[in-house]
């Protein structure tokens, strides 16, 4: 069976592929972010997923078990199909560089931060834990894959001058799919 930390780490991961898309723009288009615009990008969600990690493991404890790992995987497959399905432009990532000086300062990197935390709000909840040790590495996780993604989505936007055959929330949206599923197993 797959450990509690690498499903956390997984999560993480998958939730992360909106920030490498969003790095990625920001390569591709020569625009900089300021370093505490990149904490704040990959920030924010971390924060979200911990906390809704922590809802959602408190819900939890008011169903039984099977009802709670069910919810679970419900959520996590709800945002598995729709990260496949999202058909959004990235245009809107651009458009956070709202003096369009090609460099994203905190003020305006936000926006975008708050709406990249919608994902890890949903995926947190659908993971559901309670337990300090896993919310602490939720949210390691979720700064450690979130900056990843942002730089190599970066690095990858600059050196690619067209497009990927693949948008990063199908991969995404296909590991929440894999963790909705491990959610039910285990």
């Amino acid at each position: 069976m797959v450990s509690v930390l690498t499903q956390i780490f997984l999560l993480a991961a998958a939730l992360s592929a909106d920030i490498f898309a969003v790095g990625f723009t920001y390569g591709a288009g020569g625009i900089r972010l300021s370093p505490a615009a990149a904490f704040l990008l990959t920030g924010i969600p971390a924060v979200i997923l911990t906390l809704s990690m922590g809802l959602g493991g408190a819900a939890g404890s008011y169903f039984p078990g099977i009802a709670g790992r069910m919810f679970g995987a419900v959520i996590l497959a709800g945002l598995g199909v729709w990260s496949l399905l999202d058909r959004s432009d990235h245009e809107e990532v651009a458009k956070a560089d709202k003096n369009q000086d090609r460099f994203v300062t905190c003020p305006e990197a936000l926006t975008l931060s708050v709406a990249l935390s919608l994902d890890s709000l949903a995926g947190g909840v659908g993971a559901g834990r309670e337990e300090v040790f896993y919310l602490a590495a939720a949210f390691l996780f979720g700064i450690v894959t979130g900056l990843t993604a942002l730089l190599l989505g970066e690095h990858a936007g600059k050196c690619v001058s067209g497009r990927l055959p693949f948008r990063p929330s199908q991969v995404g949206g296909g590991l929440l799919l894999v963790l909705a599923v491990l959610k039910l197993l285990c």
